[in-house]
Parts: C-alpha cells; structure tokens; sequence
C-alpha cells in the first residue's frame, strides 16, 4: 500500500532541492529515461552534440511526477498540475507526463489545454499505446464539439493503433444519435487531419528525426542503438524498410 503521508514531505524536499540548482534555473540539465526522449527533444544529430544537455536515467523527473500523483490523490487538482508542468520542465518530450496532465485538464473542466496538449503529444507520440489515448481522447472532445466526422475519424485510427472496445461503443453511439458517418476512403480521413491541423499517425517530426539518428548510428556503429530505434519503427509503423533494416542489422551481429 502508499504510504503517501510519509513519501510526500520528501519529494516536496527533492522538488524544491532541484529547483535551487543553477543548472536547472538555465535549464540545460534534463532527465530522459527513454533514448528516444532524448533523440525527440534534440530533434537533429548537430543539436545533440551542440546543446547543452545531459541525457541521465530519470529520478529528477520523477519526484515532481509522483508529488504530483500525490496531490492528485489528494484531489489538489491545482497543485497537481503545477508540478505535472514542473515534471515536463525536466522531460520536455515525456508522453506519459503530458497524458497524465491530459487526463487532470479533462477531470477540471479545462478541456482547451487538454485539446491542444494532445495535438503537441501527436508530434512526439511514438507507440501505438500513446496514439491509441491521444486520439481516443480527441475523439471524445470533438464529439462535445459536434464536430461529429472528426471525432469518428479519431476513435477509428485510436482503434487502429490500440484496439479497444471503448472505440467502438462510441462510434455506434455516434451514429445511433447523427446517423452514418461515411468516409470515401483513407484521404477522407486525412482531409479531416489536415483541415483541423492534427498529426495523423507517425509525425514527420518523429521520422525525421528517428532517421537521421538512425544513419548517425550507423555511422558510429552503434548496433544497439539502431536496433532500439529501428525496433521503435517497426512496431510503430509496421514499414518494410524498417523491417528490413532491422533484419540487416540483427544478421550483421
């Protein structure tokens, strides 16, 4: 069981000591726990080695994480944001930080910033669990809008990435109440994306990014390092060439 009473005057102690550092005040100093974290927010191989920034394992952010986890179990929803923003301050490019923030903005009724954080998260999104949620709860939000051929669009591709029955109750909700929702074909959708400037699938971003590091790897010879973002890429894409890269680089070991 958590024992919150006890874990929560030493986080409040460690958030305050990180938050003194000079180095934290500049802010170079960073906490990725995934390399790919790393890789995102650096964004290009020349960044990655000009940029101020250390790539550690991740206790920094995880004591404003869980002192944040805390207040929400507290139900000080205004101080659990805060430190969910002052945990994003250490990892800018953490999903799983920005999806609990998602969810607190949803449960306070601040549903602009829980729209426009998801549409930020699209562009670093990188496992089918994370665009399952995201577009799962765009899905949700549109449907409030009455957007309704955007927010069906939504729960189909949330479903495509992470099937769930949720996805499909609310669909069948949907056209119970407006009636079928047809699209022609896979641009349709894309169309809609594009008209609401929302990242549909993999964003450039990411695989701009994913393979110019990937290169960079195969230059140092990296070999773990390219099967971890090549690994990424298959799952997440289910591509031929990333398949067959990968199956080069595991023959060459």
């Amino acid at each position: 069981e958590w024992q919150y009473a006890e874990a929560k005057p030493i986080l409040k102690k460690l958030t305050d000591l990180y938050e003194k550092l000079d180095s934290a005040k500049v802010q170079n100093y960073f906490d990725f726990e995934q390399m790919i974290d790393y890789i995102l927010y650096c964004e290009t191989v020349e960044k990655a080695r000009t940029l101020n920034v250390k790539r550690y394992p991740e206790p920094v952010t995880h004591y404003f994480f869980e002192y944040a986890n805390i207040c929400l179990h507290e139900n000080n929803y205004e101080e659990a944001i805060k430190y969910y923003e002052k945990a994003l301050r250490f990892n800018p490019r953490s999903i799983y930080i920005m999806e609990n923030l998602i969810d607190v903005y949803l449960e306070t009724g601040q549903k602009e910033l829980a729209f426009n954080l998801c549409k930020e998260c699209l562009i670093y999104a990188y496992t089918k669990e994370q665009f399952g949620y995201l577009y799962n709860v765009l899905g949700d939000l549109y449907c409030e809008m009455k957007k309704y051929d955007i927010a069906v669009a939504c729960l189909l591709v949330s479903d495509h990435f992470n099937k769930r029955l949720a996805n499909k109750d609310k669909i069948a909700s949907i056209v119970k109440a407006q009636g079928f929702i047809h699209f022609e074909d896979e641009n349709a959708i894309l169309g809609l994306f594009e008209r609401e400037n929302i990242n549909y699938g993999p964003s450039r971003t990411l695989i701009t990014t994913v393979n110019e590091f990937i290169d960079y790897l195969r230059q140092i010879k990296d070999v773990n390092g390219m099967k971890y973002l090549l690994t990424i890429m298959v799952e997440l894409t289910e591509d031929e060439y990333y398949i067959r890269k990968l199956n080069i680089v595991n023959k060459g070991e």
